[in-house]
């Protein structure tokens, strides 16, 4: 999936200055933003490599994810599944797969009958490539739990996009 240009501009632009922070400021007159010609032609720029086609990095980036569900009655119930996503989903750091014997998987959280972890060997061999944010993770692990659910039950894996090292795993399973 691809933002249009109009889109990652307006977002760009509109996020920090498109609605005043309190109603006294909604009232008072408009004030004009300051000139900064560094910043005028940094967002010219941006704007002409967008309108042109071109990948403009820091802007944005939408990162597929695959979601393979492997949901049956022996999977978690997709509450529990759901809180343990979501646990994942809040810490404050790097989520990693340490494990680089066996299953190559470390179980990073369980909730009730539901277990999350992390999959996979760094392309890089180090196994601090395994590692990305743990909000992403999170996000990951519940696609998994909504859109694998059934019969009040969830279960299976994802990519995780947003590892440093193509080729990790997240998943979602019975604890």
């Amino acid at each position: 999936m691809q933002l249009t240009s109009s889109f990652v501009l307006l977002a760009f632009v509109a996020g920090s200055y498109a609605t005043p922070a309190t109603p006294a400021a909604r009232a008072a007159d408009p004030v004009a933003s300051p000139v900064v010609p560094e910043l005028d032609a940094k967002l010219n720029a941006i704007w002409a490599d967008l309108q042109a086609g071109n990948s403009v990095d820091g802007v944005a980036t939408l990162v597929s994810r695959s979601v393979t569900c492997q949901t049956s009655g022996a999977s978690p119930s997709t509450g529990d599944a759901q809180a343990a996503a979501e646990f994942i989903q809040g810490l404050n750091q790097d989520c990693c797969n340490f494990n680089n014997v066996g299953s190559h998987c470390t179980t990073m959280h369980n909730s009730g009958s539901a277990a999350v972890g992390i999959c996979g060997d760094p392309k890089s061999g180090f196994l601090s490539d395994t590692c990305g944010p743990c909000s992403d993770a999170g996000n990951g692990l519940l696609d998994i739990a909504d859109s694998c659910s059934s019969g009040g039950k969830s279960g299976g894996l994802c990519d995780f996009a947003q590892a440093i090292s193509p080729g990790i795993t997240l998943i979602l399973f019975h604890s």
